[in-house]
């Protein structure tokens, strides 16, 4: 994730599927118990899970794609 990434609840973009984010998110949180590196990036992005956008979705999916390949 990037560090200057700023998000909101109104930010203009789309919104998405809410059950997807929240799957994505849930799969995040099972890895900070062996990855507590990523524990603040995720704990920022489950504050958007009931309004997520495509922005905050595009991130947490970026977050998961970069800790699965270290895996």
């Amino acid at each position: 994730m990037n560090q200057k990434d700023k998000f909101s609840k109104e930010d203009g973009t789309a919104r998405v599927d809410e059950q997807k984010f929240r799957i994505l998110i849930g799969c995040l949180l099972y890895l900070t118990t062996t990855r507590p590196d990523i524990l603040y990036a995720t704990s920022l992005l489950s504050r958007f899970m009931h309004c997520p956008s495509k922005n905050t979705y595009e991130s947490s999916q970026k977050n998961f794609e970069i800790n699965q390949r270290d895996i």
